[in-house]
């Protein structure tokens, strides 16, 4: 048998040839007349990471070894999996028979879940490319948390002792590694904490307060772990006392119930008796004077801390201020707890109207025109709502409103009033609204004058001469003197005054104007008597 090996380099990559004559016989040993085979074998085939934290990283180690009779070549060494690398793998890599090397496989998770992949060994054996199987579990690190937070242990004698339980809870995804826990001050712990607890569990770690003084104590809870934000911690207070005694204390000195119609009971208002002390507060009794009653849900006897609720109602017996006492005698130092009762019994509410301006003047108008509006503001400054059942003028007048049926209290409306006179002479009227309050309906009187517009109407004939326009003259005599009374020229035959006087007898004159100005002497008089009115 021959052997003969050639070595080339090629784009930076090793390449191992071997040419090797082949004979008969097995390749499990050498002997006379066979050809020895290469064998890498790898320990383990299957690798497996289990649990392991995810950002962490797991390292194992798979050995390679020559299990044949010829060298062993390793060309290349492929990964699959993003989870997995390799490390202290030298390629090219040649193996005589009997020799190993060993390489690190590391699995570093990501995220939370299962992962695979392989190692796929190139080599010059009969089996190539070797798979190692590579598979591993991401696991979330461990996440720890006490609740509450906080413990307080109130008001505790001296020379007892309290005690209250705290919750450590691993909601990660990994074991948590508990490797202290201490508390200070008067307070001490008692755990079933395990030095290990499993993702997802949970323990009880027991706190107790030993007051060694009088007045407020504090310590700390603390869990020294693996988890972020190590030691985890509860702050701890209470208070040391002296022999226990009762105290009471009322949530309010004062119940002000405002105004109330005699003779009806108001809602409800509640007040809160509170023990403030460290022993039972015992109640011998609860009482209310004047007007005023009250019902609670007290026992004989209340514990330190606890509550209990005295609910007070108001029904007036007359108009006018109203007070009275609550009144609560204990075996407090205090003792009668005392609150001051008041309210204001008031008459049935009614409602009140008043009107601004109670008369309008509209002054003079001409007959069959309508004035601007006037108004007149509605309010209801009573106690009660204002029902309006009719709003009506009289008269001459008219009316028009946004008033509504119901009028609240305090509110007020508008009515526009206006005049338009059928006939000359002083004009009266007036506005009528019905209501529920005292006095409906009430009325506001409305006055005006109307008057008649006279007109005289005059015409002529035109000029037989070209004249520019006509002047128009009016007096009081006949025969003049006369005064002009259009403004400008009148271009046509025909002028409309309408500044005459009731009863007054009047003279009109028309002259002719040309384009230079020049004007023709008077026409012939025309007469008009203004009648009265």
């Amino acid at each position: 048998m021959s052997e003969n090996h050639r070595v080339f380099l090629l784009s930076g990559l090793w390449l191992v040839w071997a040419l090797i004559s082949l004979g008969c016989g097995g390749a499990a040993s050498p002997n006379p007349g066979s050809t020895p085979t290469a064998n890498l074998g790898a320990n383990p085939a299957t690798l497996s990471f289990g649990n392991v934290t995810v950002g962490t990283t797991s390292t194992q180690k798979v050995v390679l070894t020559n299990t044949g009779q010829a060298s062993v070549t390793v060309s290349a060494a492929n990964l699959s999996g993003s989870a997995f690398s390799i490390s202290g793998l030298a390629l090219p890599l040649t193996l005589a028979p009997g020799q190993n090397t060993s390489v690190n496989v590391s699995f570093t998770p990501t995220s939370a879940g299962n992962s695979s992949g392989s190692v796929s060994v190139v080599n010059n054996g009969p089996v190539s490319p070797m798979l190692v199987s590579l598979s591993g579990i991401g696991v979330g690190a461990a996440q720890a948390s006490l609740s509450p937070t906080s413990l307080s242990f109130g008001s505790v004698t001296l020379g007892n002792t309290a005690s209250q339980t705290v919750t450590l809870t691993n909601s990660g995804g990994s074991a948590l590694n508990i490797s202290a826990v201490s508390s200070n001050g008067d307070f001490t712990n008692h755990n079933n904490c395990p030095s290990s607890l499993a993702a997802g569990g949970s323990c009880t770690l027991t706190v107790t307060f030993t007051p060694s003084a009088v007045g407020a104590r504090s310590g700390t809870l603390s869990v020294s772990d693996d988890a972020s934000g190590s030691p985890q911690q509860a702050t701890l207070s209470g208070t040391g006392v002296n022999t226990p005694v009762p105290g009471a204390s009322l949530s309010s000195a004062n119940v002000v119930f405002g105004s109330l119609v005699v003779n009806t009971t108001s809602a409800a208002q509640a007040l809160t008796l509170t023990n403030t002390g460290n022993a039972a507060l015992s109640i011998t009794g609860i009482s209310s004077s004047g007007d005023f009653a009250q019902t609670n849900n007290c026992p004989a006897s209340l514990a330190a801390s606890a509550t209990c609720t005295i609910n007070l109602t108001f029904t007036p017996t007359a108009v006018g201020s109203r007070t009275g006492t609550l009144s609560i005698t204990d075996n407090a130092g205090s003792s009668p707890q005392q609150a001051a009762l008041s309210g204001t019994g008031v008459n049935t509410p009614t409602p009140s109207v008043s009107l601004a301006p109670t008369n309008l003047s509209f002054g003079n108008e001409l007959i069959g025109s309508t004035t601007t509006s006037q108004a007149v503001v509605l309010t209801n400054n009573g106690s009660a709502a204002l029902s309006i059942s009719g709003l009506a003028s009289s008269g001459d007048f008219a009316q028009s409103n946004n008033c509504p049926a119901s009028l609240a209290v305090n509110a007020s409306c508008t009515i526009n009033l206006t005049f338009t006179p059928t006939a000359s002479g002083s004009r009266t009227g007036a506005l009528s609204i019905s209501d529920n309050a005292s006095g409906s309906p009430q009325q506001v009187a409305l006055s005006g004058t109307g008057y008649l517009q006279h007109r005289v109407d005059l015409t002529w004939n035109a000029s037989t001469s070209t004249v520019a326009g006509y002047n128009v003259y009016r007096g009081t005599l006949s025969g003049g003197p006369y005064s002009k009374i259009n403004a400008t020229l009148s271009a046509g035959t025909s002028y409309s005054d309408s500044s005459v006087v009731s009863g007054q007898t009047y003279f009109y004159v028309v002259t002719a104007v040309d384009s230079s100005n020049q004007e023709s002497g008077y026409s012939n008089q025309a007469q008009a008597v203004i009648p009265t009115p």
